[in-house]
């Protein structure tokens, strides 16, 4: 728990740090150009504890930087599951997603809100849209206070985000 606490902190405190820098990218653009940093590491925090509270008896890994079909892999009962994450902030103008590459059974898509919280979740469960060797490119992530139904050939459901912070907070309790 330890591990998990200083995580949260870390996580606090690079949310301060990048308001400040969104707020210098915004004055300074000619300096340092405006742009979504680093979320997507946090989304995948968020997402594999999600992971971990769905799936409490499988072995949950991450699919490492040069792995493009999934972040996070469940291995239970012999069978293995492929998790994409995307994930967009409040900071991000226009929360458009990376890349969505062929090769999950689900893709994640989050919101994090201005302290780097997590505060929308959609799940899409339909992988044929993507061929496989093909790239989905141009998507972008809906906002939590809107009802997007769709971004290209992304389908979003309702915003999951209170399943989904109930069932981390059920392990974590304090984490939100």
């Amino acid at each position: 728990m330890a591990a998990l606490e200083e995580i949260k902190q870390a996580i606090s405190e690079y949310a301060c740090a990048y308001q400040r820098l969104n707020e210098l990218q915004r004055k300074h653009s000619e300096l340092i150009p405006e742009g979504d940093q680093k979320t997507g590491a946090v989304g995948e925090f968020y997402a594999k504890l999600y992971v971990e509270a769905l799936y409490p008896e499988a072995t949950i890994s991450f699919g490492g930087n040069s792995n493009k079909a999934w972040d996070i892999q469940i291995a239970q009962n012999g069978n293995l599951r492929h998790i994409q994450v995307k994930t967009s902030s409040a900071f991000s103008k226009y929360r458009k997603l990376s890349p969505i590459h062929h090769g999950w059974h689900e893709l994640y898509i989050l919101h994090l809100n201005t302290a780097l919280q997590p505060d929308g979740f959609w799940v899409i469960s339909d992988n044929a849209l993507i061929d496989k060797g093909q790239v989905l490119r141009e998507s972008y992530g809906p906002r939590p206070d809107q009802h997007s139904k769709k971004s290209g050939k992304l389908l979003f459901g309702p915003n999951r985000i209170d399943e989904f912070r109930s069932l981390i907070s059920q392990n974590n309790p304090g984490l939100f």
